[in-house]
């Protein structure tokens, strides 16, 4: 689900916010001409991940998530809608640990039901 951040998102996200990996910005087509638009831009010591997607059959979605260096932090969010106009939202925070790291995230669904999740990694 878009609503949590991924493992390797924040390993990512914590390399390129040291200034260890290049930003940059691409667009990706996939069948029946979905398309996703990436980019991810670094300053300052903070990095941003931003995704457009735009479904085969007319659904959207935007995720964003943004790291700090040094704070071992990255926050995120997103927002869908579907092809019939049911729309989703979400946000996220992962925050590293002294052994891994843990993330809460909490969505709200298209019927207004409400879903939170808390994951520790080690």
């Amino acid at each position: 689900m878009i609503a949590f951040a991924k493992p390797v998102l924040l390993a990512t996200a914590l390399l390129v916010a040291s200034g260890a990996a290049e930003a940059g910005e691409r667009l990706v087509t996939g069948p029946r001409g979905a398309t996703a638009y990436k980019s991810i831009t670094a300053q300052d010591g903070v990095l941003t991940r931003h995704v457009d997607r735009k479904g085969a059959y007319g659904g959207t979605s935007t995720a964003t998530q943004t790291c700090v260096a040094g704070s071992g932090k990255c926050t995120g969010s997103f927002a869908a809608t579907g092809a019939y106009g049911r729309t989703a939202t979400g946000s996220s925070v992962a925050t590293r640990t002294a052994d891994g790291y843990a993330r809460t995230g909490l969505a709200t669904g298209p019927s207004g039901g409400v879903w939170t999740r808390t994951v520790t990694r080690r």
